[in-house]
């Protein structure tokens, strides 16, 4: 997203350099969107409307979003991805143990057959 909390459209709350005007990014991954609001006062609590310096909702990802002299492309709200993308754990320690599994069951498919054959361990 944007590379500095200073700059007009992060998550930080900004000046937008109109009187009384202050600015804030906000990202909800479960919509999932990126808007700017705009607000009455220095610690962006009372949103205004119908502002000029505020930004529609953009659907993520986003090929590119630009605002306040950025364009930057938007993936998801900070550093997680969005909700919906498996991280594969569980079919990797299923895989794990089933290898396992597998070698287990080649030791004893071959001792079975080597003790069959009249070979023993004394």
């Amino acid at each position: 997203m944007w590379t500095s909390n200073s700059e007009r459209g992060s998550s930080a709350c900004v000046d937008s350099g109109t009187t009384n005007t202050w600015v804030k990014g906000v990202c909800d991954n479960k919509k999932p969107s990126y808007e700017v609001k705009t607000y009455s006062d220095v610690t962006c609590t009372t949103e205004t409307t119908g502002s000029s310096e505020a930004m529609a909702a953009t659907t993520l990802p986003a090929a590119s979003y630009t605002y306040g002299g950025a364009t930057v492309s938007l993936v998801s709200c900070g550093k997680c991805p969005p909700g919906n993308v498996d991280s594969g754990v569980v079919t990797y320690i299923l895989a794990f143990f089933g290898v396992v599994f597998a070698y287990l069951m080649v030791v004893c498919v071959g001792m079975y057959a080597l003790f069959s054959c009249g070979a023993t361990c004394g």
